[in-house]
């Protein structure tokens, strides 16, 4: 404070020949200027992304499948929170052993300036890398999220998803405080599926409206899925934060050949001048005896949103789609600590 007052003194002293009023009106805004370093935007939610890979480096998680392995990945916001946000995160890429394919990714800890997610990689499964988004937000900003795992269901539902034949769907009704203009994406935080068929999980919203939605999940064909974890963010929509689901080529580039491939998808008429974007998957299907791999790449221009879904090598994809999110970096434009 103190220096504050020697700036505003010293503005004094140098204008002593004009009238007291306007010395006066003067100093006013020195003190404004003086105060605009405490002019800053506020955060209200923040997207990003972080990849970690094991490949090739002798970690246990590509080495010893034989028990269930657990690391941290600890980063820091790219800006800090006024206070200690919500987060929640999916999943945006992986590089898995095909036999018994499962990882995990969850929030540990989080604080102002940063967070911890957990990552884990079961027992049986082979991981070599994960991508991950997150999405953190300060409650009561027109967002809240929550999530469920196949555990939430029933013993009976579980043995169908393991079972291995035809459609297997089940419907999860969620609430939420945001009941005007309701929003929602569900995405896969996590999964493990057993060995010998392909990998095939989807989540998506059957209806939405005043606070409450019901998904519907599973998983089809001869797979084996064993468990998963559901993410779900409730937004309220506006012109400037909504959400679109996005799609690979059914049986495209993805799913023939050998090397690295590529499917460009453009979404366009979206209003992403000055939006962020939360990104994860919500549905896979990978054809099984390769290793399950995929890879995002993003870059938007003033209303479109283009999309490189990528995957390597021998693997084959016969689809995956994204549950997308766009939202302003910067909502409420300017505050003022005085």
């Amino acid at each position: 404070q103190n220096e504050k007052y020697q700036i505003i003194k010293k503005i004094f002293e140098n204008i002593i020949s004009i009238p007291p009023m306007s010395k006066l009106i003067i100093a006013l805004l020195a003190l404004t200027i003086v105060n605009a370093q405490q002019i800053h935007n506020v955060i209200y939610a923040q997207t990003g992304k972080f990849s970690v890979t094991w490949y090739n480096t002798g970690h246990e998680f590509e080495t010893d499948n034989s028990k269930e392995r657990t690391v941290h990945f600890i980063a820091l916001f790219r800006e800090p929170f006024d206070q200690v946000p919500q987060m929640e995160v999916g999943l945006y890429g992986f590089d898995l052993g095909f036999n018994n394919a499962g990882i995990y990714a969850e929030v540990d800890r989080v604080a102002k300036d940063g967070y911890d997610i957990k990552i884990t990689c079961p027992a049986g499964s082979i991981c070599y890398n994960i991508a991950v988004d997150f999405i953190a937000y300060i409650e009561g900003q027109g967002y809240e999220h929550t999530s469920f795992s196949s555990s939430d269901f029933d013993e009976a539902q579980q043995n169908t998803w393991k079972s291995g034949a035809n459609a297997r769907y089940a419907t999860k009704t969620l609430t939420s405080s945001i009941t005007e203009d309701t929003g929602v994406i569900s995405f896969i935080s996590g999964f493990q599926f057993g060995a010998g068929a392909n990998i095939r999980l989807r989540t998506a919203t059957q209806s939405v409206a005043n606070g409450e939605a019901t998904l519907e999940l599973g998983t089809w064909a001869d797979t084996k899925l064993l468990s998963f974890r559901i993410g779900v963010l409730f937004f309220k929509k506006s012109e400037k934060t909504d959400a679109f689901s996005l799609s690979s080529s059914k049986t495209g580039t993805l799913y023939t050949g050998h090397g690295f491939r590529d499917d460009v998808k453009k979404t366009e008429n979206i209003p992403s001048q000055g939006a962020q974007f939360f990104v994860a998957f919500s549905h896979i299907d990978f054809i099984n005896g390769h290793n399950y791999r995929v890879k995002h790449d993003h870059h938007h221009g003033e209303n479109y949103l283009s999309t490189t879904f990528t995957t390597w090598y021998d693997t084959s994809i016969w689809r995956v789609v994204d549950a997308v999110l766009y939202t302003p970096i910067i909502d409420h434009s300017w505050a003022v600590a005085m």
